[in-house]
C-alpha cells in the first residue's frame, strides 16, 4: 500500500493528509475512509476467553462510524459516535479512539439492528487496527480484537 504525504496551507492553516487522516495546526483531527487488521478475536460475542482468528474494520463516516469484529463465523458490527481522538502531529499514522455506540448487530443472539448505549476504543498503529474493545448494556455483546 503507497502512501502520500500532502501539505497543503488551508486559509493560514497548516494540514497534513496521511491515508485519510488529517491533522491540522490547531491539534484537531479529521480521519476518513477505512482501516483494517487481522490479529486475535475473544469476548462474550465470541465464546468468551477463546482465542479464534479474526478480522476488524473500522468505517470512519462523517458524522457516524462503525466497527466491525469477525471471526469466521460469527461477526457482530458497532454503530458509533466519535467522542475522543488522540495523537500526536509529528505521528499521524499512529491513533486511539473512543467512541459511543449507539447500535449494533449481531446475527447470532439478536435479530436485526439493537439500539444500545456501550463504548468502544480503537488504537491503530501505522494505518492498521492493533487493538479493539467495544462492550455494550446488552448481554454477550463485548469483544476484543488484538492484532498481529
Amino acid at each position: 500500500m503507497n502512501f502520500k504525504l500532502i501539505v497543503t496551507l488551508l486559509t493560514s492553516t497548516l494540514v497534513f493528509s496521511l491515508s485519510g487522516l488529517v491533522v491540522n495546526a490547531e491539534n484537531t483531527i479529521h480521519i476518513s475512509g477505512s482501516f483494517e487488521g487481522e490479529g486475535v478475536v475473544t469476548g462474550s460475542a465470541f465464546n468468551g476467553n477463546n482465542k479464534q482468528k479474526g478480522l476488524a474494520a473500522f468505517t470512519f463516516e462523517r458524522k457516524d462510524s462503525s466497527l466491525n469484529i469477525s471471526t469466521g463465523d460469527k461477526q457482530i458490527t458497532y454503530g458509533c459516535f466519535i467522542q475522543q481522538i488522540n495523537t500526536k502531529l509529528n505521528n499521524v499514522t499512529n491513533w486511539s479512539i473512543k467512541c459511543k455506540v449507539y447500535d449494533f448487530t449481531y446475527a447470532d443472539n439478536y435479530p436485526g439492528t439493537v439500539k444500545t448505549t456501550g463504548f468502544c476504543r480503537i488504537e491503530v498503529i501505522k494505518n492498521k487496527i492493533s487493538l479493539a474493545q467495544c462492550d455494550t448494556k446488552k448481554k454477550n455483546t463485548s469483544a476484543n480484537f488484538s492484532g498481529s
